[in-house]
C-alpha cells in the first residue's frame, strides 16, 4: 500500500473516493470554505457571536450554522447582505483593467460625412450599442 502525495492518510479506500471528486467540486467546496471562513473571521472582528450575527441578519442560528459550516450554497442576494452587514468584500466583481471584456468590432458605412455624434445616435438607435469616440471616417485601419 503507498501512500498518497497529496493527502495525510494510508489509505486505499480513501484515495479511490477521493480521486472520485472532480477537481470542479474541489474548487467549489475550496471557495465554499473560503467564504466561510472569511465570514467567521468579520463576525468575531466585529465582536459578534453566532447568535448575534443572526439577529443582524434576520435569520435564525441554524442558518448560520450551515453558513459557517463551509458546505451552504449562497445566492448572490445573500452574500450581498452578509458583505452589508459585516462591511467586508466576499465577491469581487469590479472591473480590473487587465479583467478581458469581449469586443465587438463593427465597419458601419453611412455615405457623406457624418459627425461623430451622428453615427453614435445611429448606434444607439440600432440596439443601444455605445460607439467608440475614435470613430474613423473614410479611411479605415
Amino acid at each position: 500500500m503507498t501512500q498518497s502525495t497529496n493527502h495525510d492518510h494510508n489509505s486505499r479506500i480513501i484515495d479511490d473516493l477521493l480521486n472520485l471528486i472532480s477537481p470542479e467540486s474541489q474548487e467549489l467546496t475550496n471557495m465554499q470554505m473560503r467564504l466561510a471562513t472569511k465570514i467567521y473571521y468579520a463576525m468575531k472582528a466585529n465582536g459578534w457571536n453566532q447568535s448575534e450575527f443572526a439577529k443582524k441578519m434576520d435569520k435564525y442560528d441554524s442558518e448560520i450554522s450551515k453558513w459557517l459550516s463551509g458546505s451552504h450554497n449562497f445566492e448572490l442576494s445573500t452574500l450581498f447582505a452578509i458583505e452589508k452587514i459585516l462591511g467586508i468584500r466576499l465577491i469581487d466583481s469590479e472591473h480590473k483593467k487587465d479583467d478581458f471584456i469581449p469586443t465587438l468590432w463593427v465597419e458601419l458605412r453611412v455615405p457623406g460625412s457624418p459627425s461623430v455624434e451622428s453615427v453614435k445616435k445611429l448606434i444607439d438607435e440600432a440596439g443601444g450599442m455605445q460607439a467608440s469616440s475614435s470613430v474613423e471616417f473614410d479611411n479605415f485601419l
